[in-house]
Protein backbone atom coordinates (compact mmCIF):
# COMPACT_ATOMS: atom_id res chain seq x y z
CA UNK A 1 0.00 0.00 0.00
CA UNK A 2 2.83 2.67 1.01
CA UNK A 3 4.71 2.02 -2.35
CA UNK A 4 1.45 2.27 -4.54
CA UNK A 5 0.71 5.60 -2.44
CA UNK A 6 4.63 6.50 -2.97
CA UNK A 7 4.40 5.73 -6.72
CA UNK A 8 1.08 7.50 -6.97
CA UNK A 9 2.36 10.74 -5.17
CA UNK A 10 5.75 10.49 -7.80
CA UNK A 11 3.66 9.96 -10.46
CA UNK A 12 0.85 12.77 -9.33
CA UNK A 13 3.11 15.26 -8.30
CA UNK A 14 7.21 15.23 -8.76
CA UNK A 15 6.84 14.09 -12.54
CA UNK A 16 4.98 16.88 -13.35
CA UNK A 17 7.33 19.35 -10.60
CA UNK A 18 9.97 18.11 -12.83
CA UNK A 19 8.02 18.19 -16.27
CA UNK A 20 10.12 20.92 -17.73
CA UNK A 21 13.35 20.59 -16.09
CA UNK A 22 14.76 19.66 -19.99
CA UNK A 23 13.49 22.76 -21.46
CA UNK A 24 15.00 24.99 -18.32
CA UNK A 25 18.61 22.75 -19.21
CA UNK A 26 18.62 23.23 -22.91
CA UNK A 27 18.35 27.06 -22.02
CA UNK A 28 20.96 27.07 -20.23
CA UNK A 29 23.09 24.88 -22.17
CA UNK A 30 22.33 27.57 -24.94
CA UNK A 31 23.13 30.65 -23.16
CA UNK A 32 26.50 28.81 -22.39
CA UNK A 33 26.94 27.97 -25.08
CA UNK A 34 27.29 24.09 -24.96
CA UNK A 35 25.58 21.47 -26.39
CA UNK A 36 22.57 19.92 -25.49
CA UNK A 37 20.92 16.25 -26.01
CA UNK A 38 17.60 15.13 -24.62
CA UNK A 39 18.73 11.85 -24.27
CA UNK A 40 21.94 12.33 -22.30
CA UNK A 41 19.66 14.36 -20.23
CA UNK A 42 17.22 11.78 -19.45
CA UNK A 43 20.02 9.19 -18.91
CA UNK A 44 21.99 11.81 -16.45
CA UNK A 45 18.69 12.63 -14.91
CA UNK A 46 17.25 8.92 -14.21
CA UNK A 47 20.58 8.24 -12.70
CA UNK A 48 20.56 10.93 -10.43
CA UNK A 49 17.43 9.89 -9.22
CA UNK A 50 18.37 6.37 -9.00
CA UNK A 51 21.46 7.00 -6.91
CA UNK A 52 19.80 9.23 -4.52
CA UNK A 53 16.54 7.10 -4.16
CA UNK A 54 19.56 4.60 -3.03
CA UNK A 55 21.08 7.16 -0.78
CA UNK A 56 17.80 7.10 1.11
CA UNK A 57 17.79 2.91 1.46
CA UNK A 58 21.27 3.22 3.18
CA UNK A 59 22.02 7.03 4.39
CA UNK A 60 18.85 8.10 5.44
CA UNK A 61 20.03 11.04 7.59
CA UNK A 62 22.80 12.34 5.37
CA UNK A 63 20.15 11.83 2.60
CA UNK A 64 17.66 14.28 4.84
CA UNK A 65 20.11 16.74 5.26
CA UNK A 66 21.02 16.82 1.81
CA UNK A 67 17.36 17.19 0.37
CA UNK A 68 16.48 19.74 3.32
CA UNK A 69 19.80 22.06 1.97
CA UNK A 70 18.17 21.37 -1.76
CA UNK A 71 14.84 22.30 -0.59
CA UNK A 72 16.26 25.55 1.17
CA UNK A 73 18.05 26.66 -1.91
CA UNK A 74 15.03 25.97 -3.92
CA UNK A 75 12.82 27.98 -1.59
CA UNK A 76 15.17 30.96 -1.93
CA UNK A 77 15.88 30.65 -5.31
CA UNK A 78 12.04 30.72 -6.74
CA UNK A 79 10.97 33.38 -3.68
CA UNK A 80 14.14 35.63 -4.47
CA UNK A 81 13.60 35.44 -8.54
CA UNK A 82 14.86 38.47 -9.56
CA UNK A 83 18.07 38.86 -7.67
CA UNK A 84 21.61 39.26 -9.55
CA UNK A 85 23.19 36.17 -9.42
CA UNK A 86 26.65 36.53 -7.63
CA UNK A 87 27.69 35.40 -4.02
CA UNK A 88 26.30 38.19 -2.13
CA UNK A 89 22.52 37.54 -3.29
CA UNK A 90 23.27 33.19 -4.03
CA UNK A 91 23.63 33.18 0.06
CA UNK A 92 21.02 35.88 0.98
CA UNK A 93 18.97 33.14 -1.16
CA UNK A 94 20.01 30.38 0.57
CA UNK A 95 19.70 31.94 4.22
CA UNK A 96 15.65 33.01 3.69
CA UNK A 97 14.74 29.62 1.36
CA UNK A 98 16.19 28.53 4.60
CA UNK A 99 14.15 30.32 7.54
CA UNK A 100 11.14 29.26 4.76
CA UNK A 101 11.79 25.89 5.42
CA UNK A 102 12.66 26.32 8.87
CA UNK A 103 9.91 28.16 9.51
CA UNK A 104 7.44 25.78 8.61
CA UNK A 105 9.21 22.77 10.20
CA UNK A 106 9.88 23.62 13.90
CA UNK A 107 6.73 25.62 13.79
CA UNK A 108 4.57 21.81 13.08
CA UNK A 109 7.15 19.91 15.47
CA UNK A 110 4.66 17.67 16.64
CA UNK A 111 3.31 16.72 13.18
CA UNK A 112 7.29 17.01 11.93
CA UNK A 113 8.78 14.88 14.39
CA UNK A 114 7.24 11.19 13.42
CA UNK A 115 7.79 11.43 9.64
CA UNK A 116 11.50 12.33 10.58
CA UNK A 117 11.92 9.87 13.07
CA UNK A 118 10.53 7.47 10.54
CA UNK A 119 12.34 8.81 7.47
CA UNK A 120 16.04 8.56 9.67
CA UNK A 121 15.41 4.91 11.18
CA UNK A 122 14.80 6.39 14.24
CA UNK A 123 18.67 7.39 14.45
CA UNK A 124 19.13 8.22 18.33
CA UNK A 125 21.44 12.00 17.84
CA UNK A 126 19.12 12.80 15.29
CA UNK A 127 15.97 12.82 16.82
CA UNK A 128 18.06 14.44 20.26
CA UNK A 129 18.97 17.28 17.98
CA UNK A 130 15.63 17.53 16.73
CA UNK A 131 14.28 17.72 20.36
CA UNK A 132 16.65 20.55 21.17
CA UNK A 133 16.42 22.51 18.10
CA UNK A 134 12.17 22.56 18.87
CA UNK A 135 12.97 23.67 22.09
CA UNK A 136 14.70 26.99 20.62
CA UNK A 137 11.86 27.33 17.84
CA UNK A 138 11.20 31.35 19.13
CA UNK A 139 15.52 31.94 19.54
CA UNK A 140 16.15 29.80 16.27
CA UNK A 141 13.59 31.57 13.83
CA UNK A 142 14.44 35.48 14.87
CA UNK A 143 18.17 34.44 14.56
CA UNK A 144 17.52 32.80 11.07
CA UNK A 145 15.11 36.22 10.11
CA UNK A 146 18.10 38.47 11.34
CA UNK A 147 20.63 36.79 9.93
CA UNK A 148 18.62 36.72 6.27
CA UNK A 149 17.34 40.74 6.77
CA UNK A 150 21.10 41.60 7.26
CA UNK A 151 22.48 39.23 4.30
CA UNK A 152 19.73 40.40 2.33
CA UNK A 153 20.84 44.47 2.95
CA UNK A 154 24.53 43.64 2.67
CA UNK A 155 23.80 42.05 -0.80
CA UNK A 156 21.65 45.31 -1.69
CA UNK A 157 24.29 47.55 -0.80
CA UNK A 158 26.65 45.65 -2.95
CA UNK A 159 24.20 45.18 -5.52
CA UNK A 160 20.58 46.90 -6.14
CA UNK A 161 18.12 44.37 -7.08
CA UNK A 162 15.47 45.46 -9.88
CA UNK A 163 11.99 45.20 -8.89
CA UNK A 164 9.19 45.46 -11.30
CA UNK A 165 11.31 47.68 -13.49
CA UNK A 166 12.17 50.03 -10.77
CA UNK A 167 15.82 49.78 -9.42
CA UNK A 168 15.36 50.58 -5.85
CA UNK A 169 18.63 52.96 -4.28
Amino acid sequence: VQLIFCLGLLVLVGIPHGALDHVIEEESSLRQSRPFSLGRFIIRYVAIMAAYGLAWLFFPVLSLVLFLLISAWHFGETDIENAPDDVYWSVTRFVLGGFVLGFILLTHHADVAPIIARIVQNDPPTLQFLNWVSGRTGTLLRGWATLGIVLAMLAFGHRPMTVNGWRLV
